[in-house]
């Protein structure tokens, strides 16, 4: 009974370990992303600096952020959202005619709040491309 037990555990192992893995692949797959993350800092005096980073395969030419939002808690416990950027107003949250970026936003905060954001990432060629959503962990700033 014990060595059926064994094979049977070893059988279950075997498709854990190798098939698993290959069905989460395609969960951050993209034809266009290489990378992308973001997160927050503080930069005094209250200001929340929101990190923009990304790299696209080759042939990308349009990355960035399309939309940042940035939500607020004096407790780390109740959130409010306080800010939405967009890459209309912001330029600096994408470039144009480059494969990766690597910028940030700030935010004129309060000091000892803390601070996360969602961000949702864009990656193209020639204005056909692909976004990701990513979201920061949250930070105290000072």
């Amino acid at each position: 009974m014990s060595k059926k037990l064994t094979s049977v555990l070893l059988i279950v192992l075997i498709f854990t370990v190798c098939i698993v893995p290959m069905a989460s692949a395609d969960i951050t797959a993209s034809e266009y992303f290489t990378t992308y993350s973001s997160s927050i800092q503080s930069g005094g005096s209250g200001k929340a600096i929101i990190s923009i980073r990304a790299t696209g395969k080759v042939g990308v030419n349009e990355i960035g952020a399309q939309a940042i939002v940035l939500y607020e808690s004096a407790d780390g416990k109740a959130w409010r959202e306080v800010k939405t950027f967009k890459s209309d107003d912001y330029p600096e949250m994408m470039k144009y005619g480059a494969r990766s970026i690597s910028s940030s936003v700030t935010y004129n905060g309060k000091s000892n709040y803390h601070y996360y954001a969602t961000l949702t990432f864009y990656a193209g060629t020639d204005g056909v491309g692909d976004t990701k959503d990513f979201t920061t962990l949250a930070q105290k700033v000072s």
